[in-house]
This record gives C-alpha cells, structure tokens and sequence, in this order.
C-alpha cells in the first residue's frame, strides 16, 4: 500500500526529491525531517557542505529519535546512535529505520556558527564534544593572539568554553564577567 511507504519503489523519487530540494537543484538545507506518509518518518542531511547544520538519530526503548544535537537526547534520557552524514537518508517505517545515501557530499565540513555559536556545549559533533573542542580553540587563540589582561570572561555565554581555554593556557585567571538576568 504506497499510501503508507510500504512500498519501497517510493524511496527513490524522495531521494531524487531530497537530492535536488525540490527545485532542481543539489539541497543546501541543513538538515530536513519530513512526514510523507501516517507511519513514516524520513530524515536527510544536504549535501553541501558550506552551510551544513547537525543532524543526528538517537533511541529511547524501541522509539528513534532525530535531532540537531546530541544533547537533545541526553536530556530525555536516550542513547545517540550516530550522526546523520550530508547525503544521507533515513526512512523511518513499519520494517524499522534503514539509511539510503542519495548523493556523496561536496566535501567534508561544518558550519562554522555551530561550533562557535548555535550548538550547546554539551553537544558532540564530528565525534567531538563542543565544550572540548571551544576550549581547544581558547588555548590556540591565547598562543595566536596574547593578550595580557587581568582577567578572562566569556560574553556571550556560548564563548565560555573558549574564555576558559584562553584562561587555562595563559595562566590569567577567569571570572564571570556577565550573568543574563
């Protein structure tokens, strides 16, 4: 019955769909989840990788779960299964999830934003965590660009992680600077 995606000569075309975003030409979206039938669920990431953003599956029991952050997931108290790669599908149906890749990607990469801006901290990407991977950029940014100062703070609060870096590496000590009210 193709009303309810059983029918798997459906998949190519949404491929194809996903591949072009519906307009003729390669998707550039970051990522997209989408609801074609009552009992399937179908999530891609584009394949260009200038304006990337996260995707990833996770399980809680025997549901599977989709987000932009690993975090998400954690909160709920599910386990993440992986990263969604750019030009991948996964079809979420009656028989289970399967993947299907629809294109190859232009080139491995992120958007920028997401590891100094958008993601939380607690979030992993590319196989690493955000926190981590800010703090890293703090310390190469200290060896880079020193500054001599009397204090290290993070403004807003998705630098601290790269304050506390910049700390660590100089030896200047950090302080909370600002506090949302």
């Amino acid at each position: 019955d193709q009303r309810y995606g059983s029918d798997r000569a459906l998949d190519r075309p949404l491929a194809e769909g996903f591949r072009r975003g519906g307009k003729g030409r390669p998707s550039s979206a970051g990522w997209r989840l989408r609801f074609p039938a009552a009992d399937e669920r179908q999530a891609d990431r584009g394949q260009r990788s200038e304006r990337l953003a996260p995707a990833c599956d996770g399980a809680l029991g025997n549901a599977y779960l989709f987000s932009s952050e690993t975090c998400a997931f954690e909160v709920v108290g599910a386990e993440t299964i992986r990263e969604i790669q750019p030009g991948e599908m996964l079809v979420l149906d009656k028989d289970g999830l399967r993947e299907e890749r629809y294109a190859e990607p232009e080139r491995k990469a992120l958007c920028a934003m997401e590891y100094i801006y958008f993601a939380r901290p607690d979030s992993d990407m590319n196989g690493s965590n955000l926190h981590a991977s800010r703090k890293r950029m703090g310390q190469v940014m200290a060896q880079e660009s020193f500054v001599d100062a009397d204090v290290v703070t993070g403004v807003p609060d998705s630098s601290i992680s790269a304050a506390i870096g910049y700390a660590e590496q100089t030896g200047i000590p950090y302080e909370l600077g600002l506090i949302k009210k």
